[in-house]
């Protein structure tokens, strides 16, 4: 496993980076299980954070699900940079993140796509965001994993 002493300060901007907005993510779904949090009802929540009506949006589990795996990936990114040491083979690690790269990289594209193309029934509220913040995001966090898993793998 490479540990952080392989190396240069440089070298741990991304996986540092990358972990911070994974977790940083987790902790607004986390939050969302509970909260319409920054808006003031769950309908204004479930239509321009979800894209859907408030009886189509998802309850708390699903929110903690996603937080949770956001976690484990911040996690295995901090792992796969050598900053955070846990008790799995390094394979398991790069599996992981290959896995988060990917589901990170479709969620990504297909939003740009379908918010682009008004292939869905979500309103526009959700699309711009989805267009200009959530698809763009997780395009981001996919190459920051990309790059981390990269490293370990030469």
């Amino acid at each position: 496993m490479i540990t952080n002493s392989d190396l240069g300060p440089r070298a741990l901007l991304v996986p540092l980076g990358t972990a911070g907005l994974l977790t940083a993510t987790a902790g607004l779904h986390a939050v969302w299980a509970v909260s319409p949090w920054p808006f003031a009802t769950r309908a204004e929540f479930a239509k321009t954070v979800v894209g859907v009506s408030e009886e189509q949006s998802p309850g708390p589990a699903p929110c903690l699900l996603v937080a949770g795996g956001l976690v484990v990936g911040a996690g295995a990114v901090l792992a796969g940079g050598g900053l955070l040491r846990i008790p799995v083979p390094e394979r398991s690690v790069q599996v992981s993140l290959w896995a988060l790269t990917g589901v990170l990289g479709l969620r990504g594209v297909a939003g740009l796509l379908i918010s682009a193309a008004d292939l869905g029934t979500a309103p526009w509220a959700y699309r711009r965001l989805d267009l200009t913040l959530y698809s763009p995001l997780c395009l981001l966090l996919a190459a920051g994993v990309a790059r981390t898993v990269r490293r370990i793998t030469r």
